[in-house]
């Protein structure tokens, strides 16, 4: 028992150490009166919702592209921290004629 609960312990580490200061784009889907914004990461399939924002007023656009960091690693409390040039990538299919 002991060694599947460090087993566990350790895999969790070490998946918020993986995102401890790490800047994701991401890109504003939804504005809300509390200050908090619904957003799609790149590489994620659906948006967070309800982030807060470090700025105590937060003038985002839906559209607009922002930069999000999660605190302490923890991909269940991300913050936006301000806005990104970058802009969400979405790959495109190629198809290759062989003959």
């Amino acid at each position: 028992m002991p060694d599947n609960f460090n087993k566990l312990t350790n895999k969790r580490i070490v998946d918020h150490i993986q995102y401890r200061n790490t800047v994701i784009v991401g890109e504003v889907t939804a504005a809300h009166i509390n200050r908090t914004y619904d957003v799609k990461l790149s590489g994620e399939s659906n948006a967070y919702v309800t982030i807060p924002t470090i700025f105590t007023n937060p003038d985002f656009e839906v559209g607009e592209s922002v930069g999000v960091q999660f605190g302490y690693g923890d991909r269940g409390d991300p913050i936006i921290i301000g806005r990104d040039r970058r802009k969400i990538q979405t790959p495109k299919s190629i198809t290759y004629n062989y003959v």
